[in-house]
């Protein structure tokens, strides 16, 4: 016998009877006292270091966090306005990913909340903190010099990365 629907942090008085198909009711049970637990905030904690984190402007990141309900409900999960860049996504086993991509933020240092909420609109927040770097032009090493092809269709290669660097990788 499943009862559903209780409310937390409440004492219920359950007895039970049965019935036959002829329609005959057996005695009444014993009656048995319940108190239902209290609801417990969601709960947030992330599958790695979270902190320091820094993004180039090229660059996404994927930072996965356990996020459950004690109680197993569903849960809701957002992030707040102040994660430029940022979106979260449930994966499995009770993961969910937080994604900043920073092709899409402008560059900058941002601060804000993971925020996973139950049945209940009980919350829980993470706090987070990212830096997204800005792109830097390519620097030219040296200079490549002249070059002479010594006929149509003719193909040459080489390294030019002993003539430029890229800060951003």
């Amino acid at each position: 016998l499943a009862v559903s629907g209780l409310e937390f942090e409440h004492d219920y008085y359950l007895c039970i009877a049965a019935r036959d198909y002829a329609g005959n009711l057996s005695d009444w049970s014993d009656i048995r006292h319940v108190h239902t637990e209290a609801n417990h905030l969601p709960v947030i904690v992330p599958d790695q270091d979270v902190k320091n984190i820094v993004v180039k402007s090229h660059q996404s990141v994927i930072l996965p966090f356990h996020i459950y309900d004690p109680e197993g409900g569903e849960l809701t999960v957002s992030v707040s306005k102040g994660l430029s860049g940022a979106s979260v996504k449930r994966a499995e086993g009770g993961i969910w990913n937080l994604s900043i991509t920073a092709t899409i933020a402008n560059p900058g240092s941002y601060s804000g909340e993971l925020i996973a909420t139950d049945i209940e609109n009980m919350s829980s927040t993470y706090r987070i903190e990212y830096e997204i770097l800005p792109n830097s032009a390519p620097v030219k090493l040296k200079e490549i010099g002249n070059l002479l092809s010594s006929g149509s269709g003719m193909t040459f290669g080489f390294d030019l990365t002993e003539y430029f660097s890229d800060p951003d990788g």
